[in-house]
């Protein structure tokens, strides 16, 4: 049995399995998961350079890497105070913060 398989993989869209696969369910040649006894793996990438060339396919297709904005865009947050929800006292000096944020950001507020 020959299985090819190809996928578009679209941002906001996940594709594959989370965890792990149940053994049985990966020697079930119903799946098509092993075919002639080879087993494909795909890999979550990070890209973190410009622009990506999609291997056989011309130049027509580059895939361009938006700009990560994330550090201007919390600023922004903090700067403008929306949807604080705490406030932290330093040295007299009261700051509005967003509790979310200093505990995936800091082990001292998590």
């Amino acid at each position: 049995m020959e299985s090819q398989r190809a996928y578009r993989f679209v941002q906001g869209k996940d594709w594959g399995f989370k965890k792990f696969i149940r053994r049985d369910f990966l020697l079930d040649e119903a799946n098509g998961l092993l075919p002639d006894d080879k087993l494909t793996l795909f890999c979550e990438v990070s890209v973190v350079q410009d622009s990506v060339n999609i291997s056989g396919q011309n130049s027509m297709n580059m895939v361009k890497v938006p700009e990560c904005r994330l550090a201007d865009e919390l600023g922004g947050l903090w700067e403008n105070s929306r949807f604080t929800d705490c406030s932290l006292c330093v040295a007299g000096q009261e700051f509005q913060a967003h509790k979310a944020i200093l505990a995936a950001r800091s082990p001292v507020f998590s």
